[in-house]
């Protein structure tokens, strides 16, 4: 899996495709790294991030920050992030296999409760109207 393969509609629903022509069809030859082995297990914080987890000039450089260099926090680069969210990614990317999640069901779990957890929270804050907006909604003939 990688992020070309993750599109986004109108409707902001996330559809996942497999396009093996996308490679015929990027202008540039550093997107094909995107689709190389060693990628499927970062593309949800690529998605999350806006970017791959390693930069690098050549692919053996890349090779090497792969296998040697921990991932850092994706709070670094979007510090709103939830914090069991960015755990749970480090977690997954974590250069020691042992560390990792056994398995994609228990990463999907997790994934699954972090998610359910920030929907009732956005679910239940409360709606903040700005000082602008009161004054706007109190004018004559403003919005309602």
């Amino acid at each position: 899996m990688n992020p070309n393969n993750l599109l986004i509609s109108k409707d902001v629903r996330l559809n996942l495709c497999d396009m093996g022509i996308t490679k015929r069809m990027v202008p540039q030859p550093i997107d094909g790294l995107l689709t190389r082995a060693g990628y499927v297990g970062a593309t949800l914080c690529n998605a999350a991030i806006g970017h791959t987890i390693h930069q690098a000039d050549n692919m053996f450089s890349l090779f090497m920050k792969q296998a040697n260099e921990p991932a850092k926090d994706p709070r670094e680069v979007m510090p709103g992030l939830d914090d069991a969210f960015c755990k749970l990614l480090l977690l997954m990317l974590n250069l020691d296999r042992e560390k990792r999640p056994a398995n994609w069901t228990v990463a999907y779990d997790e994934l699954a409760t972090i998610h359910e957890r920030l929907t009732l929270a956005r679910a239940s804050a409360p709606i903040r109207i700005s000082s602008v907006d009161r004054a706007e909604s109190s004018t004559p003939g403003g919005p309602l």
